[in-house]
């Protein structure tokens, strides 16, 4: 039962690892199979709602502006607000970050995001991403777990055949 637990844990963050893993520490096929599917599909689910409650608190997250009593303490802050906007707007906006989650965006697609997101990303980076941008889409959380199935088997069936091979 811990091995069963210690795989999903593992399935959650390193999906693509998970079944070598399983194999070394003993776990049958079809056991390291269900691991890594409930695994899988519990980190995405998580992180996928978890993304959802995050971006609405930063969309409507806005700094308050303190009453203090001295004029001169207002002054201070007033000026530091002024130069904290001229900051802001001068500030580099488009980072390599931004440039490459734009890429995989425009170039992969939500397709593509979901079928490279298990094995070339990490599960918990392709919920936030499969959030962001496709999160208005009905279809989004079952093609990411019918992909989750269908990954899982790939990878457990090719792990176990060429580790039970050597």
């Amino acid at each position: 039962m811990i091995k069963f637990l210690n795989v999903m844990l593992f399935a959650g963050l390193k999906f693509f690892f998970t079944p070598v893993y399983a194999f070394n520490i003993g776990l049958d096929f079809w056991s390291s199979y269900l691991a890594l599917i409930l695994g899988g599909s519990i980190s995405f689910l998580l992180v996928y709602y978890a993304t959802e409650l995050f971006l609405v608190y930063v969309r409507h997250f806005k700094p308050r502006e303190v009453k203090v009593d001295s004029n001169r303490t207002r002054l201070y802050y007033r000026n530091w607000k002024k130069k904290r906007e001229i900051k802001r707007q001068n500030k580099k906006k488009f980072t390599k970050r931004n440039k490459r989650m734009v890429r995989i965006r425009r170039d992969w697609g939500m397709w593509g995001l979901i079928v490279a997101s298990p094995v070339l990303l990490s599960i918990p980076i392709g919920a936030v991403l499969l959030r962001k941008y496709y999160g208005h889409r009905k279809r989004t959380i079952p093609s990411m777990l019918v992909y989750l199935l269908v990954w899982g088997l790939v990878l457990n069936t090719v792990y176990w055949f060429v580790l039970s091979c050597f």
